[in-house]
């Protein structure tokens, strides 16, 4: 996953999860990285070109090539390297396996709820070109509320709160709450999107 910096619409985060028993997520903050001629720098490139060799294979909600080329300027990700990427949208992948089943009664929550979700499935089945959100496809599947309020926030800022100590000790509390969250949020929607893979490799031959 990615986020852009909602004051200046400039991509600022890249989210990665290696899916295992214990996963563990990389958050890659691009105005936080080392000089580009640094060693460290080198091995983040490095990183990234191992993790999208074409023997991996990315899952996204979207276009995995399309979100990343907006991090090529950053010099960390090279044309060369995204087009190695061995990509599956998920997104696509909810909207076939959505679309083929049979239509349900829509989920027992608060009724606006309900008429918003029960049109967002119609509006799925009718336009061939609608795409799911990830936000109503958790809720769809699993009856979840996936937070999203912290996506207009400033992702530029440093997420490194260990060696802020030039705040008073009432405003870094308050900052603190707020990186925390975004780090939640940035955890969460890979997290989500993992859970909606795990869910639709149940139903791999009906997708």
């Amino acid at each position: 996953d990615t986020e852009d910096d909602y004051y200046t619409h400039q991509p600022a985060l890249i989210q990665i999860e290696f899916i295992q028993d214990k996963s563990i997520i990389l958050l890659i903050q691009i105005n936080h990285l080392p000089h580009s001629s640094s060693v460290v720098f080198w091995l983040i490139r490095s990183l990234l070109k191992v993790i999208f060799n074409s023997l991996n294979v990315i899952y996204s909600w979207g276009d995995a090539k399309d979100e990343l080329s907006k991090f090529i300027p950053s010099r960390l990700l090279s044309s060369e390297t995204l087009r190695e990427i061995n990509n599956m949208n998920i997104q696509k992948i909810f909207k076939n396996w959505h679309d083929r089943k049979p239509q349900r009664q829509c989920i027992l929550v608060s009724l606006d709820a309900v008429n918003r979700l029960c049109t967002y499935s119609r509006k799925s089945t009718t336009n061939f070109n609608h795409k799911w959100s990830l936000q109503m496809a958790i809720a769809y599947a699993f009856h979840e509320y996936l937070d999203k309020s912290r996506t207009k926030s400033r992702w530029s800022r440093n997420l490194d709160m260990t060696n802020d100590n030039h705040r008073s000790f009432v405003v870094n509390l308050k900052v603190n709450r707020i990186v925390q969250e975004m780090i939640e949020y940035a955890v969460n929607d890979c997290l989500a999107v993992t859970k909606l893979v795990s869910m639709l490799k149940l139903d791999r031959m009906n997708i």
